[in-house]
């Protein structure tokens, strides 16, 4: 379905004033009555859309093509959601995928005069509709926070400045919580030389000049993917509108003819990141009835420096959370057991359903 976008107002890059969100319903919503009950909010990753979650099962198939297999994976699956709430293995909620993708194909759940409020649609717009057109429990205690890659990074992000909405934190696999993003270094390995791919992107960003030469991404360039997260990364936290067509401060100038790291630029970017607000939001992240990390064994490189940097920090400050790096596991091959056995139940366990959501 679309939901009325209002927080994209005035994006200077054409992103839709109504938004797709799919949502499942649990078996005996259809029953009617006053039956209410509690709400996940799943967030996809880079490149993804609401369909990386929840799929239609009406949805036709797709011939295989860059930067699509993400995009519509449904991750979960009706009829096995069905199975599971009807069981009575995990008490019934309802499960809402908004979308995040825009021209940059992902914005971060960041609030930016480039691209939208983000934020803002998912924490206002999302949620409002969702609470005015569904029996739900329309209240913090029975909200949770759920995603996979950018969209752990958004679970932490969106959560942290709307406290007021959410209880329950979920971040599968997330990118983005360490120093740079977890992007890892931007030099030549013990040189304070720019490395070699990001000389190749940063000079291939000099050489375009429209958003549509932005390359696809379909996981296997990582170049390309680089390049991808470069320009999104600039609209989204370090944005500047006087400055088309990518209206981004870029991370990188040049020097007597070499590409150095534009200090500034990366102070700026840093206020937006989960792993520079801990200490900030202190209170908040206490605040919270669970939060819950997860990744696998054999994760990215870059991205377990970048957790293992985020939770350092929390335990440094004594808050609560649940951490587990699971067997057999990369960046995305184990998303759907992981919710199904472990992910739901962690989800249950630390809502409120209350008298109203009837929970066995």
């Amino acid at each position: 379905m679309m939901v009325p976008a209002p927080s994209l107002e005035g994006n200077l890059t054409g992103e839709a004033l109504e938004q797709p969100v799919s949502v499942y319903l649990p078996p005996s919503y259809s029953e009617g009555g006053e039956r209410r009950y509690p709400v996940v909010y799943l967030l996809h990753g880079f490149s993804g859309t609401n369909r990386t979650w929840l799929n239609s099962v009406d949805f036709p198939k797709r011939p295989p093509s860059a930067d699509n297999f993400y995009r519509h994976a449904g991750i979960l699956e009706k009829h096995r959601l069905d199975e599971i709430f009807s069981s009575g293995e995990v008490p019934e909620m309802i499960l809402v995928a908004p979308s995040a993708r825009n021209v940059y194909k992902h914005a971060f759940y960041t609030n930016s005069p480039i691209t939208g409020n983000w934020e803002d649609h998912i924490a206002e717009d999302v949620v409002g509709f969702v609470d005015a057109n569904y029996r739900t429990l329309a209240r913090r205690e029975s909200r949770a926070l759920a995603g996979h890659s950018g969209g752990g990074h958004g679970t932490l992000f969106i959560a942290s400045r709307n406290p007021e909405l959410f209880s329950t934190l979920y971040a599968m696999a997330p990118c983005c919580l360490g120093p740079n993003m977890s992007l890892g270094s931007y030099f030549a390995e013990g040189s304070d030389e720019i490395a070699p791919m990001w000389q190749r992107i940063f000079t291939r960003i000099d050489a375009m000049d429209s958003i549509d030469d932005m390359p696809p991404h379909d996981g296997s360039k990582v170049e390309d993917f680089m390049l991808n997260i470069e320009l999104g990364t600039g609209a989204a936290h370090s944005p500047d509108p006087s400055d088309p067509p990518f209206y981004g401060d870029r991370i990188y100038r040049k020097e007597a003819g070499r590409y150095v790291i534009d200090e500034e630029v990366l102070e700026r970017r840093r206020a937006n990141w989960n792993l520079y607000n801990v200490e900030r939001h202190d209170e908040v992240l206490r605040s919270f009835e669970a939060i819950f990390i997860d990744y696998g064994e054999f994760e990215i490189p870059d991205l377990v420096k970048g957790n293992s940097a985020y939770v350092k920090a929390l335990s440094e400050r004594g808050i609560p959370f649940r951490m587990e790096v699971y067997e057999d596991g990369n960046h995305g091959n184990m998303l759907r057991p992981r919710m199904y056995s472990i992910g739901l139940q962690f989800l249950a366990e630390n809502l409120d359903f209350g008298d109203e959501g009837g929970a066995p």
